[in-house]
């Protein structure tokens, strides 16, 4: 008890060291746990992500880029054939273009926190993308990952495989005062409002949705722009992609897997994990060393005293 209380009193001589030390020791050690933080959890949602990896395989036009279409477009009688190759599950494909007329006016983009855009983008408008899929599908996941809720009226049936009929985005429907049952030319063809829909993203609303046989025969496009395959099991992912090279060449599709999009982001995610580590392991080595030096200057003050003290003849 005594030992304890002559360290208290010891740390009080010095108010300003004592609070340095402190300061640094606090920063240090604040730093390492939010490192240890951080590599925990990046490390952790790498090992979610892997345990994620799906049968998927995503084919494109090659040389498509982002979620607008190049102009290119995968024949129909070729993805036909995707259905029959050995291993596969299911084959859903869609078709995405850009609406060219003026009948719509796409809504003006939101910013976080409800911020207006500068003044030299007042007039900025988005493009309004047209998307078609196979009602027997069911709700499509739209470009960028976005689901399709539909917030007024319904999807489309399964008997509507080539019906005039369409989902709007509700941006795109408040923008344009839209409801179920408007009708809207499309391409010199009037086309009925049935459902309304959120994407859930801040720009995924600027969109219409068709079904898949409708933009095709509007749009007079002989083919479809993205195609995803489901494989019956991982280990028959390779095997799949092979055997759609032997209908698609390099030169007319790319083609990706899950494993390899999880490729591509797990280089980052690892880096960022190593950086934290690193960033940990050097903290607890600062702290370390601010614990030693002021150990160290403690008990050479000390020395010092004590050997005055004992000249005066100071009793031990």
């Amino acid at each position: 008890m005594t030992l304890l209380r002559r360290s208290f009193l010891y740390l009080l001589r010095s108010p300003g060291r004592t609070g340095m030390v402190v300061a640094i020791l606090a920063v240090s050690l604040g730093l390492a746990l939010t490192m240890f933080e951080v590599h925990g959890a990046t490390s952790g949602q790498l090992g979610t992500i892997s345990g994620q990896i799906g049968t998927e395989i995503t084919m494109r036009p090659a040389g498509s880029f982002g979620p607008e279409s190049s102009g290119a477009t995968l024949a129909s009688v070729d993805v036909a054939k995707l259905g029959g190759l050995s291993h596969v599950v299911s084959v859903q494909s869609s078709t995405t273009t850009t609406y060219n007329g003026t009948a719509l006016t796409a809504s003006v983009p939101s910013l976080p926190g409800g911020r207006q855009l500068p003044p030299g983008f007042s007039n900025f408008r988005m493009r309004i993308q047209v998307a078609g899929f196979d009602p027997a599908a069911g709700t499509p996941t739209l470009m960028g990952g976005g689901q399709a809720t539909i917030v007024l009226g319904r999807y489309f049936a399964t008997t509507e495989s080539d019906s005039n009929v369409m989902l709007i985005g509700q941006a795109l429907a408040d923008a344009n005062i839209l409801d179920v049952g408007s009708k809207l030319d499309i391409e010199g063809t009037p086309v009925e409002v049935v459902g309304i829909f959120s994407s859930g993203q801040r720009f995924g609303d600027n969109m219409i949705v068709m079904p898949l046989s409708t933009v095709q025969r509007l749009y007079k496009l002989d083919g479809v722009t993205s195609v995803t395959v489901q494989a019956d099991d991982v280990s028959n992912v390779d095997t799949v992609v092979t055997e759609i090279r032997t209908i698609f060449d390099a030169d007319t599709a790319d083609v990706v897997t899950a494993t390899q999009m999880f490729d591509r982001i797990s280089s980052s995610v690892t880096n960022a994990a190593s950086s934290s580590q690193t960033g940990m392991v050097v903290s607890f080595i600062v702290a370390a060393a601010v614990i030693l030096l002021a150990v160290l200057l403690i008990v050479r003050q000390r020395v010092r005293e004590i050997g005055i003290l004992k000249a005066i003849c100071a009793s031990n």
